[in-house]
């Protein structure tokens, strides 16, 4: 979805040769948006990078399945039979550090593209200026602080994670609202599980 955006945005404010990313032909000297285009062109060099390591680790089997039988289970008293996820090798720290600068990367191409949309308001960003991510509907209208022009205001809001009718926790955008206080969560989603599902995700 942001890389639509990113590339009809920058179709509409004249383009030429130059980014990578998704495809889209940008001029990095020219272009209001080339703080945002190289962020995204690093994000996707990082997920690139991260698909490889994975692909890497899972190649190892660094997990078995366990069939386990639990006789007499409840208080029904029937068998239960279930099968386990047993880890046979911790998924490498680097995988950890890949997926953060990739995050990274894209949260500041969000901040950037904040940054362009109070400019082209006519106003001046100042240390407040940032992409707005708002996991519970805020008291106050979503803006960017100092402001913003009302058709890309209307934009940024649709695409709140509480607008999410089911769990805003897990919207793409909740992912990059403070990653540096996600560092468990990044561990977690670098299980065998999770990066058996992000490998068939990447294969698509």
């Amino acid at each position: 979805e942001w890389r639509s955006v990113s590339v009809d945005y920058a179709k509409h404010r004249g383009t030429c040769p130059g980014s990578r990313f998704g495809g889209m032909s940008t001029s990095i000297v020219d272009s209001p948006l080339r703080g945002v285009l190289a962020k995204l062109d690093r994000a996707k060099e990082h997920l690139d990078l991260l698909d490889e390591e994975v692909q890497r680790y899972l190649g190892n089997r660094p997990y078995e399945v366990v069939r386990r039988v639990h006789r007499g289970f409840g208080s029904s008293g029937d068998d239960f039979v279930a099968f386990v996820l047993r880890l046979k090798e911790e998924a490498p720290p680097r995988l950890s550090t890949i997926l953060g600068d990739c995050i990274h990367n894209i949260r500041s191409a969000l901040d950037y593209l904040a940054w362009q949309l109070v400019i082209a308001a006519g106003n001046a960003p100042n240390t407040h200026t940032q992409f707005p991510i708002h996991i519970k509907e805020p008291k106050k209208r979503v803006d960017v602080s100092p402001g913003i022009r009302p058709e890309p205001r209307a934009v940024v809001e649709s695409l709140q994670p509480y607008r999410q009718e089911n769990d805003a926790n897990i919207h793409p955008l909740a992912i990059l609202q403070e990653p540096s206080n996600r560092s468990e969560e990044h561990t977690s989603a670098l299980q065998p599980h999770s990066l058996i599902s992000f490998a068939d995700s990447s294969s698509q």
